[in-house]
């Protein structure tokens, strides 16, 4: 860390960022990877098993060619019912950009927020509850997609 101290002059290696070397941050940084157990993982990666499943129920119920991939606490929402195996398949047969964007939007209208390209995660203070509001949140959002 020396390489990064800049109390004896210009540092040698040059570092910012929005909580580079704030205590605070470190503190509460050591005190959540001090919670994380392996109790802690294997509860939130059977959520996040749970929840692509619940998920890709309502998408199979509703005929949409959607899925959510992902291994443990992550996920991504892909416009395909194609198997995904790598990038090539994840596209192959995908739904147009437009229909995965009304899609997102419809989420964000639902209280549901994954980044603009899919992606989400659970975090620990999540429970069977979240995975619940998520799933029918995706009914209603993809329900108000429509066909076509």
């Amino acid at each position: 860390m020396d390489l990064l101290d800049p109390s004896q002059g210009s540092p040698r290696v040059i570092s910012g960022g929005t909580a580079s070397a704030n205590p605070l941050t470190m503190a509460a940084g050591l005190a959540a990877m001090e919670q994380m157990t392996p109790s802690v993982y294997t509860r939130i990666n059977r959520l996040g098993d749970l929840l692509r499943k619940r998920t890709n129920e309502v998408f199979a119920a509703a005929g949409e060619p959607a899925q959510l991939t992902g291994e443990g606490s992550l996920f991504r929402l892909l416009m395909t019912a194609e198997p995904v195996v790598d990038y090539r398949t994840s596209i192959r047969k995908a739904s147009p950009q437009e229909r995965f964007n009304r899609l997102h939007q419809n989420l964000l209208e639902e209280g549901i927020i994954i980044s603009k390209e899919g992606l989400g995660c659970l975090s620990t203070p999540m429970g069977e509850g979240e995975v619940d509001q998520f799933v029918k949140a995706m009914e209603r959002a993809v329900a108000k997609l429509g066909k076509g």
